[in-house]
């Protein structure tokens, strides 16, 4: 009879035990919310010369979703992210969760395929870890554990740092818990006497597990910015030595596409005038120049955007 008592008191133990556990894991896991369906939408505010009173770009409004799941050539299922608009830095389209290490990774299917890390949704404030959402492998600082109020509850946030916020290019976001990305910034070097571009990213509506918080932006395309063109991003990438680089305006302007280094150094110029509606097409040819972070920079009519390249040798 004892024996069946301690039995019985061993299995409440571990049923106490387990659901503790089990609890404690779900509360991490809700830092990234990472299910198929999910959705969030972003505001996204550009800032020319931010160190120097440069130019601003009107808001934009972008879409992040979950689409479903992909197997890789490395035998691990990732979730497709799908995402349009200038952060797409801070939403890879491959990536997984451990659910035993808490850790988030990143698929990168360039140069044959492989894995990095990107967070750790556990670790206590002011620890650096080796990963990064950056394409570059590098580490990252939990600069900040805090919480905040998102959609009228209060959450627990963690604060990711890749980079020095001092000097570019430096990337900060936020996790909220039941939420995801709150926020992001993404710093790049100066390219002309303003000094740097700065993207800002803020999460105005969500859809987790079928329930909504905020409210979904409709937005008039024909509205704000009077130019439409998008940059893609350069292909192949990494590259040795050549790479071609595509772009999309939608009527005959003054364009200029131009190539930095890490230091915001000009080190080449594709395009300098008027260039007329529709695809562009360019090679690049990187011969002479070292292995290193690159950025592509597409400027018409007054505003920017930037996309980084790898030369990889």
């Amino acid at each position: 009879m004892n024996a069946t008592k301690n039995d019985l008191w061993w299995l409440i133990g571990v049923i106490f035990y387990s659901s503790i556990c089990f609890s404690q894991t779900d509360s991490v896991l809700s830092l990234y919310p990472l299910q198929t369906g999910n959705q969030w939408q972003y505001r996204t505010t550009f800032t020319h010369g931010y160190w120097g009173g440069g130019i601003d770009k009107p808001d934009t409004y972008h879409v992040v979703r979950v689409a479903g799941d992909t197997v890789q050539s490395n035998g691990k299922t990732y979730k497709v992210v799908e995402c349009a608009g200038e952060m797409v830095l801070l939403h890879p389209r491959y990536q997984r969760i451990d659910s035993l290490t808490m850790q988030v990774f990143r698929y990168d299917t360039s140069a044959g395929g492989k894995e990095y890390l990107m967070d750790t949704l556990r670790g206590n404030k002011l620890t650096w870890y080796h990963g990064s959402r950056l394409l570059a492998e590098s580490s990252t600082l939990i600069e900040k554990l805090d919480t905040q109020t998102v959609f009228g509850v209060r959450s627990f946030c963690r604060t990711f740092l890749t980079g020095n916020p001092n000097n570019v290019p430096s990337l900060r976001y936020t996790l909220a818990r039941g939420f995801g990305i709150l926020s992001g910034s993404y710093s790049l070097p100066g390219f002309d006497m303003y000094g740097g571009d700065r993207y800002d990213d803020w999460l105005v509506y969500a859809k987790i597990a079928g329930q909504e918080y905020g409210t979904f932006v409709s937005v008039n395309r024909s509205s704000g910015n009077p130019f439409h063109f998008r940059l893609m991003q350069n292909y192949p990438n990494p590259f040795n030595p050549t790479t071609k680089i595509s772009f999309e305006i939608d009527r005959k302007s003054m364009t200029s596409l131009q190539v930095y280094d890490l230091l915001g150094r000009k080190v080449a110029t594709l395009i300098d005038g008027y260039c007329d509606a529709g695809q562009q097409h360019i090679e690049f040819d990187a011969s002479g120049m070292k292995s290193g972070v690159y950025f592509c920079r597409l400027t018409v009519g007054g505003y920017s955007i930037v996309r980084k390249m790898i030369l990889l040798r």
